[in-house]
């Protein structure tokens, strides 16, 4: 197998036991809040960089299909150029059959690239795992790329978004949460529904669709057989294949929030910053009060050399905890001198003061 792919072993299983969301550019989208995932592990595809809560949700991975025709190779590097600057540090999938590609006119300088070697894409053996360190089915969809990769990091919960698959019933509309003219390959000229056959094209994108449902099962009988469940958050579409779920139901509990603390320590321990502040970022959405997180998650953004940011956090957890010496330490690590002094002095101030000869229980 190729080097190159060889390399994704290394993320085998490297989000053992968490949930992640994958966002589709379906219509649906638009109708859901989104910001309801900041903190939250998601694998983006395609145009969505475009949306307007892109960089609240800051997306940790991202996947682009594999190049294909009618695209020309002048719009495909033209739409590149897009993702690179719009998806900020998001680590990034391919197909090896675009490795070239990448590698041209300064593409994704700095960035972690993965790419997939993929061959037919029927799942032929009853008993498949999914392993992206070597070859996977050809997705009809990138969805099911996402897919791939999430089973593959070991996600216990996959939920899907703005995975509408109701094109067929709307020949020669706009079926994405953007107006068309925001993705660069339109504004190159491209016209999915351009070249329309008079005859035979239902047919055909009927034929499509049951490929891309006999995917979406075989999938599911891989994840419920390693005990992942793979569940439907679009609202609406015709995908009937996972079991569905609303968005907001997601959200109402925080009974994970303290597990999720404890993953973002340890991952801060490990030095991955980035990482660490997508959990932590969770924890403080699902417990506001919870000064310890927001410590840890100034001491990721000062890792992270997101100095403001860090303030921001250090000083929420000083609001809840005046004495919380890992925030006052922060506040030193960006150089926010005056409140570091301020909060030092106020944390001794109300710190309790033992007498002299007194022991301790």
């Amino acid at each position: 197998m190729n080097p190159i792919v060889l390399k994704n072993a290394e993320l085998r299983n490297c989000h053992k036991e968490r949930r992640c969301f994958i966002l589709a550019c379906g219509p649906s989208i638009k109708r859901q809040n989104l910001r309801l995932l900041a903190g939250e592990y998601c694998i983006a595809v395609s145009n969505f960089f475009v949306h307007a809560d892109f960089q609240f949700i800051c997306p940790s991975y991202y996947c682009i299909a594999p190049y294909h025709p009618p695209l020309t190779e002048e719009a495909w590097h033209s739409w590149m150029r897009e993702v690179d600057h719009g998806t900020g540090a998001a680590k990034m999938f391919f197909s090896l059959s675009d490795y070239e590609r990448t590698q041209v006119g300064g593409l994704f300088r700095g960035r972690q690239l993965h790419f997939l070697a993929f061959h037919d894409p029927s799942f032929t053996n009853e008993g498949e795992d999914i392993d992206i360190s070597n070859h996977v089915p050809a997705p009809w969809s990138v969805s099911v790329m996402a897919l791939e990769i999430a089973l593959f990091m070991g996600f216990s919960e996959i939920y899907l978004l703005g995975c509408d698959h109701d094109w067929i019933l709307h020949v020669g509309e706009s079926r994405h949460f953007y107006q068309e003219e925001a993705h660069a390959l339109v504004r190159a000229g491209l016209n999915e529904w351009a070249d329309v056959p008079e005859e035979g094209y239902l047919e055909g994108q009927c034929q499509h669709l049951i490929n891309l449902w006999q995917q979406y099962k075989a999938l599911k009988r891989i994840a419920r057989g390693r005990g992942i469940q793979i569940i439907n958050a679009t609202q609406g579409g015709l995908l009937d294949v996972f079991p569905r779920v609303t968005l907001e139901s997601l959200f109402n509990e925080r009974s994970s929030a303290a597990d999720a603390r404890k993953c973002g320590e340890d991952l801060l321990t490990k030095g991955d910053f980035s990482l660490a502040k997508a959990e932590l970022l969770r924890v403080v959405r699902l417990n506001p009060k919870d000064a310890r997180a927001h410590a840890l998650l100034a001491s990721a953004l000062a890792a992270l050399k997101q100095d403001v940011e860090a303030r921001s956090a250090a000083r929420a957890a000083l609001a809840i905890d005046i004495a919380n010496a890992d925030a006052i330490d922060v506040l030193f690590q960006v150089d926010d001198f005056e409140n570091a002094r301020d909060a030092l002095v106020r944390s001794v101030a109300f710190s309790p003061i033992e007498e002299p000869g007194a022991t301790r229980a």
